[in-house]
């Protein structure tokens, strides 16, 4: 029986209600002054676009999530966001849908590397200060 749209909006907004583990998920992430992209449910649709990350199939936890959402990409959980089945995965929409928008996140998956790059150089350079004057 398929459920009415009014009914799916209720359970939906049940799983991110005040004392559930998603709550407190979302809440350590904000609270971290991060962002994450988080799909809840995975089908042959979700499935077809997705490209790279790594399948992790574990049981979700709050702090699961926020340490998963440190990383580039998006986290895909089951529906009811009690596993979290896979990480770090690029959605990359269906090419054939006209858009008036260059790529969808090209820029960001582009830029990513080179951000890593520039933070890891960042971090292995001795510090310098500049002589008093």
């Amino acid at each position: 029986m398929a459920r009415s749209p009014e009914d799916s909006l209720k359970a939906t907004l049940g799983r991110v209600a005040p004392g559930t583990a998603l709550r407190d998920g979302l809440e350590r992430i904000l609270r971290g002054r991060t962002g994450a992209l988080i799909v809840l449910g995975s089908d042959r649709t979700i499935e077809s676009i997705c490209s790279g990350g790594f399948d992790i199939g574990i049981d979700f936890s709050p702090t699961r999530l926020r340490e998963l959402a440190k990383m580039d990409g998006a986290i895909i959980c089951d529906k009811d966001a009690s596993n979290i089945l896979r990480a770090a995965v690029q959605l990359v929409p269906d090419s054939s849908i006209e858009t008036q928008e260059s790529a969808p996140g090209t820029a960001r998956r582009n830029a990513s590397p080179s951000r890593r790059a520039y933070r890891s150089s960042r971090s292995a350079s001795p510090c310098r200060s500049s002589p008093s004057t």
